[in-house]
């Protein structure tokens, strides 16, 4: 895929992208504040083109968050699989993330 392509937590909590292309990420259908909400992206191929995220507090490994994807010093596999988590618990408003 490449464009916009939207991540809708009702097609569910799990879901797989092979990045064929520029994308920009975008999440939707978060559960009303005060319900949690996950969801998990395998990110096939996401290091081959340049992936645009929507803001979302990336959890560094030192305890601290940036919105800037790279300040996680995980790099996106150009050929292979990433994992990328989103979350929230106030209807979207703020969306924290990680990846492996």
């Amino acid at each position: 895929s490449s464009g916009i392509v939207n991540f809708d937590l009702a097609d569910g909590s799990k879901q797989k992208l092979t990045v064929g292309g520029n994308l920009t990420v975008v999440f939707t259908s978060w559960p009303a504040s005060g319900s949690y909400g996950e969801i998990e992206v395998e990110l096939v191929n996401g290091g081959a083109h340049t992936v645009t995220w929507p803001s979302v507090h990336w959890l560094k490994g030192d305890g601290t968050n940036s919105t800037t994807f790279s300040d996680m010093s995980v790099t996106l596999a150009a050929s292979g699989t990433n994992f990328v988590v989103v979350w929230t618990a106030d209807g979207g408003a703020t969306v924290y993330g990680s990846a492996a």
